[in-house]
């Protein structure tokens, strides 16, 4: 017959069929139910699904958004975003205004997908979880659209 017991380190009731268990348990071991899930919280892939081609087309697609905002001139020193490698930009604060009608992390897939180090197809294959770091690795480096100031004159 099965003895149940409740461990306080676990997440719940633990069913073991011998007295051996149930000696293991209480000097802080694991029984055969505990370590495979506790193995598998600390080994599973990240949980969340790529987000798909479908979501990283429209992804892109917010470059039509950006673009009536695209200019030649700038305040002095203002914060501005270089959308390509045709060297357009637009200004922080229209870029800002944009992004705020998306999810935060589409600003970071748009960012990576076709900027130096990974493809749209390699953005579309990862989770919101995986473009985060790739965006927050300090190795990423984008090539043609990045974040930057324009000079004294408003140039860039």
């Amino acid at each position: 017959m099965p003895i149940n017991f409740h461990d306080n380190r676990s997440l719940g009731p633990i069913e073991s069929k011998s007295t051996f268990e149930y000696a293991r348990l209480a000097i802080g071991g694991a029984s055969r139910t505990q370590a495979p899930v506790a193995s598998s919280l600390t080994q599973r892939p990240d949980p969340t699904p790529p987000i798909g081609t479908r979501t990283m087309d429209e992804i892109l697609r917010v470059t039509d958004e950006l673009a009536p905002y695209v200019r030649d001139r700038f305040s002095p020193s203002e914060g501005v975003y270089r959308l390509n490698d045709a060297g357009e930009y637009v200004s922080e604060q229209d870029w800002s205004s944009v992004w705020r009608r998306h999810p935060s992390w589409w600003q970071k897939a748009w960012m990576l997908a076709d900027n130096g180090q990974y493809r749209a197809s390699q953005v579309a294959a990862m989770s919101t979880t995986e473009i985060e770091r790739a965006y927050d690795d300090p190795n990423f480096e984008p090539a043609y659209a990045y974040y930057t100031q324009a000079d004294g004159d408003g140039l860039l």
